[in-house]
């Protein structure tokens, strides 16, 4: 199995964010970039600093599931692009089938590009009120402490 992926512009590739699910009939696992290099499921080859190549070995991949994690930066310049994309190029084989090739670009909103986040944009937000309650005045109170004779005569 081989990845190909591609941030587009206006972002930075976070290398060190990667991170690995893997879930076959053992305990799911949640590792590391380095621990998935070193326990042998694969390596990855950073080609550009917005473009990587991700290939799993044979041994490990069969019967075995991965989700593959990473974050990247929105740059200066893409603080002002309306859009962000991502592309993809995966090859697989199944059972000694013949190859599959899959390519994709994903596109996603800049929901800062004006500035701030929009949020839910049709939604009524409840409107602020204020009660005036008037104060009480309250007389000050001095607590008293009884002598000892005082105390003495009550027990």
């Amino acid at each position: 199995i081989s990845i190909a992926d591609r941030q587009g512009s206006g972002q930075q590739l976070n290398k060190e964010s990667f991170t690995f699910d893997i879930v076959n009939d053992k305990e799911p696992k949640y590792i590391s970039l380095a621990e998935f290099e070193q326990q042998g499921y694969g390596k990855i080859d950073f080609v550009t600093d917005n473009d990587f190549n991700l290939r799993f070995y044979r041994d490990k991949a069969r019967f075995t599931s991965f989700i593959v994690r990473y974050t990247s930066t929105i740059t200066k310049a893409g603080q002002h692009q309306a859009t962000f994309e991502n592309s993809y190029d995966i090859n697989y084989r199944l059972n000694n089938q013949e190859a599959t090739n899959e390519k994709n670009t994903s596109q996603v909103k800049n929901v800062f590009v004006d500035g701030e986040a929009s949020g839910n944009q049709n939604v009524e937000m409840p409107t602020e009120e204020s009660l005036d309650i008037p104060l009480e005045t309250i007389e000050e109170w001095e607590p008293k402490i009884p002598t000892s004779e005082q105390a003495t005569e009550t027990t």
